[in-house]
């Protein structure tokens, strides 16, 4: 069952993030890993999506879909979103309980990064005290969007790669 979150008017994020979803698992599975679904009440509470067993290492996960700076705009790779406070104003998934953070690059491929060690960077790297009114303006800046209770910002993809990572890659046939 796909969770849509009631602020997703027309469910267009949540099946970015199910897809999404769906070829990490592939990628997990060309590894020789196993990805099992979280619970409703993880997903949404732990901001874990996926459980993973991959060479011996068990580990939970939150994916991330690549996304655009506005919506409806291009999808890009270059940027990501963080999220300090989600839509009803409690922690966002920079502070959750989900062990690491897999960010779509490209198709079937992800990087794969501590949630702490981004959580860190990112409460260094971004001013969470400027706040700006635009999508556009949220590289480092808090951004808060009207009617809602979020504080996210954007950040290069290339600064997350700066954290100890690990890149995902399926491996074809």
């Amino acid at each position: 069952m796909m969770y849509v979150n009631e602020y997703d008017r027309d469910g267009s994020a949540a099946a970015m993030g199910f897809y999404a979803v769906k070829r990490f698992d592939e990628t997990i599975q060309s590894l020789g890993g196993v990805s099992t679904p979280s619970t409703m009440d993880e997903d949404i509470h732990k901001h874990i999506d996926r459980h993973v067993n991959l060479y011996n290492h068990k580990f939970s996960v939150d994916v991330k879909s690549a996304k655009a700076t506005n919506r409806g705009g291009v999808i890009t790779i270059d940027h990501v979103w963080v999220e300090f406070q989600n839509v009803q104003g409690n922690k966002g998934w920079l502070y959750g309980e989900e062990d690491f953070l897999a960010f779509e690059t490209k198709k079937n491929k992800f990087v794969l990064v501590g949630r702490r060690l981004l959580a860190e960077f990112c409460e260094k790297s971004v001013d969470l005290t400027d706040r700006v009114s635009s999508a556009d303006a949220a590289l480092y800046k808090a951004y808060k969007r009207d009617g809602r209770n979020d504080i996210i910002s954007r950040i290069p993809l290339n600064d997350i790669k700066t954290i100890n990572h690990t890149m995902l890659i399926k491996k074809e046939n």
